[in-house]
């Protein structure tokens, strides 16, 4: 006999309540860091920030944009680093390339930044 089939066709069957589920999240990485120091001349700005325990990395990172005298704007990123996990070591050649490419992430954000239009047209 059944049951189970008559009581789902009787309506007795209800979906299980509650959130739908949600779908796999991203890989999150955790990396905890922090600001160590900042610049705001008339020709410079910039920042670096340095690894905190728990980064997987141990270094610090330097952004800095620089307004030349023939009015030319240069975005420089300076770094250094060594692995401070062990998949960070097993990586190994892959963690320079991973942060050469975020450092050109960071370019093209700053490019489309820059050419955005100002309020006002200036």
């Amino acid at each position: 006999m059944n049951r189970g089939g008559r009581a789902a066709r009787r309506g007795r069957h209800r979906p299980p309540r509650g959130p739908p589920p949600q779908p796999p999240r991203p890989l999150r990485l955790r990396a905890p860091c922090r600001v160590v120091w900042s610049v705001a001349e008339e020709d410079r700005v910039g920042f670096a920030y340095g690894t905190r325990d728990g980064h997987p990395e141990r270094g610090e990172e330097a952004f800095t944009v620089t307004l030349r005298a023939d009015g030319s704007v240069w975005f420089t990123v300076t770094a250094f680093s060594r692995p401070d996990r062990f998949w960070t070591r097993l990586a190994g050649p892959l963690v320079p390339v991973l942060q050469r490419a975020y450092a050109r992430h960071c370019g093209r954000t700053l490019r489309r930044l820059a050419n955005r239009p100002r309020p006002g047209g200036r």
